[in-house]
């Protein structure tokens, strides 16, 4: 789908569409990705393409929030604009990179290893994310599988404790 922030005004009633869904740890370093990629022409064209409205400046200050139709949009014209055909995984590895020092990554080394990061993901995302469900599909030593599925694809959920 070619999904863009004009999508999303139109889906405007939408869940999804304004709140604060997202870190801006996740703009800040799909932005810097883009940036290595072509300057600060390629951003441009990236927040214009996507049609978000906010600065760049807000959109790499990670403790800022954006929607969830935002961080799609962002993620969708990122892959168009560097045409990197696994440039969601290569924005994953930068985020390992660049955020190791900060109070989620010590979060999550806390947990213990990365199977038990999959694990517990399916229960975080239930109290914390309105927009997407995380179930886990499966987890093994040293790797997991998730899956994102947007809150109106997916059957409501009994409230948590």
């Amino acid at each position: 789908m070619n999904w863009s922030m004009d999508e999303a005004t139109r889906l405007a009633g939408a869940p999804t569409a304004q709140g604060s869904h997202f870190s801006c740890s996740l703009s800040a370093v799909l932005i810097a990705r883009v940036h290595a990629f072509g300057g600060d022409e390629a951003v441009a064209e990236l927040l214009r393409s996507a049609g978000v409205q906010r600065s760049v400046e807000y959109l790499t200050d990670i403790t800022n929030w954006i929607s969830y139709d935002e961080a799609i949009a962002l993620w969708a014209m990122g892959t168009r604009v560097t045409r990197h055909p696994r440039f969601a995984r290569a924005v994953g590895e930068d985020a390992a990179r660049r955020l190791i020092g900060s109070p989620v990554a010590a979060l999550l080394r806390s947990l213990g290893s990365p199977e038990a990061v999959y694990r517990q993901m399916a229960t975080t995302a239930r109290k914390f994310s309105l927009p997407t469900q995380y179930p886990s599909l499966s987890t093994a030593t040293g790797s997991g599988r998730t899956c994102g599925i947007r809150a109106s694809a997916a059957a409501p959920r009994p409230a948590s404790r």
